[in-house]
C-alpha cells in the first residue's frame, strides 16, 4: 500500500512540475512578445496607386518606415474603401512576409484591384506581432 501511494505520489509530482514549466514558458512568452510589439513603431509613409486597366497589373505600392528598436515584420495587408464603405480586399501583397530592420523602409505592392477616381481608400498593415497601421489616401 506504501508503495503504491509513493509511486502515485512522484507521479503526480512529474506531471505537475512538468505542466508547471510549460506553463511558466508560455506566461514568459506572452510578455516577451508583448514588450516587442510595444517597441515596434510602423509608420506608412507614402503610398502610389497603379492603374493600368487591368487588376493583374493595378494596385497600391505602400512605403513603411520602422522607426522602433526592434525588426518587423509585415504579414498582411488590408484595403478599405472609404468612399463606399466597402472592403475592397485582403491582398497578397509582394513581397509578404517582409522584414524591416530598425530605422530603414520598406515597400510593398499590393495588386489585384483597379483604383477608382476619386475615391479614398484605407490601408492598413498587420504586423507579426497583432500591431496595425492604418492611411488613407485619395486616388485622383
Amino acid at each position: 500500500m506504501i508503495l503504491v501511494v509513493i509511486s502515485l505520489g512522484v507521479t503526480v509530482f512529474a506531471f505537475a512540475s512538468n505542466g508547471l514549466t510549460s506553463f511558466g514558458n508560455s506566461f514568459f512568452s506572452l510578455f516577451t512578445n508583448a514588450g516587442n510589439a510595444v517597441q515596434e513603431t510602423d509608420v506608412i509613409s507614402q503610398v502610389s496607386f497603379t492603374n493600368t486597366g487591368t487588376a493583374g497589373t493595378s494596385g497600391v505600392t505602400i512605403y513603411i518606415g520602422n522607426d522602433g528598436n526592434n525588426p518587423t515584420i509585415i504579414e498582411t495587408v488590408y484595403i478599405q474603401s472609404i468612399t463606399s464603405s466597402a472592403f475592397v480586399e485582403q491582398f497578397t501583397a509582394s513581397p509578404l512576409p517582409l522584414t524591416i530592420n530598425a530605422g530603414l523602409t520598406g515597400n510593398v505592392f499590393a495588386s489585384g484591384f483597379v483604383p477608382s477616381h476619386g475615391t479614398t481608400y484605407l490601408i492598413t498593415i498587420a504586423t507579426f506581432l497583432g500591431n496595425t497601421v492604418a492611411y488613407s489616401a485619395k486616388y485622383t
